[in-house]
């Protein structure tokens, strides 16, 4: 699945939004499809010359109508680090 996403500028690579988007896609397949699991690979960032490959895997439920786990898997690289003190 190519995918894209915009906010104040072009983030190479969303694991939290290819999670929710892998998810309700894995509720959109036939409930005859039981548990799964559903592979999904997602590709970031091309366009603008960092690719991200990111994997996810969901698991449903037994009636196949609620998920019960997503798995969420690739590579990253450190783009900055901090520190909150509460």
């Amino acid at each position: 699945i190519r995918t894209r996403m915009w906010g104040s500028r072009e983030d190479p690579g969303t694991g939290s939004a290819s999670s929710a988007l892998c998810a309700y896609l894995s509720l959109l397949e036939e409930s005859t499809k039981g548990k799964g699991p559903f592979e999904y690979h997602l590709v970031q960032g091309v366009e603008m010359g960092r690719r991200c490959d990111i994997f996810v895997t969901v698991t449903r439920t037994e009636d196949g109508t609620k998920i019960e786990k997503v798995e969420l898997s690739g590579q990253a690289v450190k783009v900055m680090e901090g520190v909150i003190d509460i």
